[in-house]
């Protein structure tokens, strides 16, 4: 997992032990998303991302202009459920300037992050795990 402090972010915990409830069942979060919650984003901070969107097999880009934080008395709330496929569970993680989200897939062994499409609703893998999404992140200059 790349240094945050090297891209704005501030160290504000020591450690986060935080888990998610899904169907009744505790579930652990990775170690690299719990050691990302121990740090304050910087206000006004975007960043970009390439992915292969995976219906057009094209590269997109995606944004985010603020990371979802949560804590035991939000975590549960914010799980969605994939419409077709009610046993996929999805955490929003960040969201862009339009108001479109990026999810982690809480039902993957590496809890993949994706990206879902607005229009079409496709779901594109943009990374195998949430360290590597902090990786594929690049401060967007104005």
């Amino acid at each position: 997992m790349r240094d945050l402090s090297k891209i704005g972010f501030e160290k504000v915990l020591e450690s986060c032990e935080l888990t998610v409830n899904i169907d009744g069942r505790t579930e652990s979060l990775p170690e690299d998303y719990l050691l990302f919650l121990t740090y304050k984003p910087p206000k006004g901070l975007e960043l970009t991302f390439k992915f292969i969107e995976s219906t057009s097999s094209e590269e997109w880009e995606g944004q985010v202009v603020e990371f979802m934080c949560y804590d035991e008395s939000n975590i549960d709330r914010a799980v969605i459920s994939v419409p077709n496929n009610p046993a996929r569970k999805l955490l929003p993680i960040s969201v862009d300037a339009g108001g479109n989200y990026t999810y982690m897939d809480l039902a993957s062994e590496t809890k993949q992050i994706l990206d879902v499409g607005y229009n079409s609703g496709a779901i594109s893998v943009v990374a195998p795990s949430f360290g590597e999404f902090l990786n594929l992140l690049v401060v967007e200059e104005e």
